[in-house]
């Protein structure tokens, strides 16, 4: 499967706002309120289609792929590329994340040029952190896991 961004729609962004994961990745649902987050111009989403141009995933770029509990903790000083990403739900566990996640990271360094990327994925996500490391990303910090049910989250860097 060949992976290509482009900017994101307001169709987009309402089909990406219909996916639901099963728990406990439910927390990456994203509610149709949120979508109006995707499709906003001053935000920095992009989605992800295949060769056949069908809507696979989408990456967020820069402020919009941070975790809130860490920008709460001061974990995001700007010397990384923050990203954030998903991918349709009925694609996953299908040995494409790799390929997915290296595309939205060539996108990234050919658009931003940055020297490094940074990502969180919640500390729970066993296939994510195992794609995430086999495209070069190494476990920075941990933060997270409150009482009110937050989950623990690993702040993930790879240097360019």
């Amino acid at each position: 499967m060949i992976f290509t961004l482009c900017p994101i729609t307001e169709n987009d962004a309402h089909a990406i706002s219909t996916w639901r994961y099963d728990s406990p990745y439910s927390i990456y649902n994203i509610s149709s309120d949120a979508a109006n987050v995707l499709r906003d111009p001053l935000h920095n989403y992009h989605t992800v289609r295949d060769e056949h141009q069908s809507l696979v995933g989408y990456f967020g770029f820069g402020m919009d792929a941070r975790v809130r509990a860490g920008v709460d903790l001061g974990l995001y000083p700007e010397d990384s590329l923050d990203v954030g990403l998903g991918m349709r739900p009925d694609l996953t566990e299908q040995g494409l994340g790799g390929r997915f996640v290296q595309a939205g990271l060539d996108f990234a360094e050919a658009e931003y040029s940055p020297d490094r990327f940074r990502l969180a994925v919640a500390a729970f996500n066993k296939r994510a952190i195992q794609v995430y490391e086999n495209c070069g990303f190494k476990v920075q910090t941990t933060f997270g896991h409150t009482p009110n049910d937050e989950p623990e989250w690993l702040l993930m860097h790879k240097n360019i």
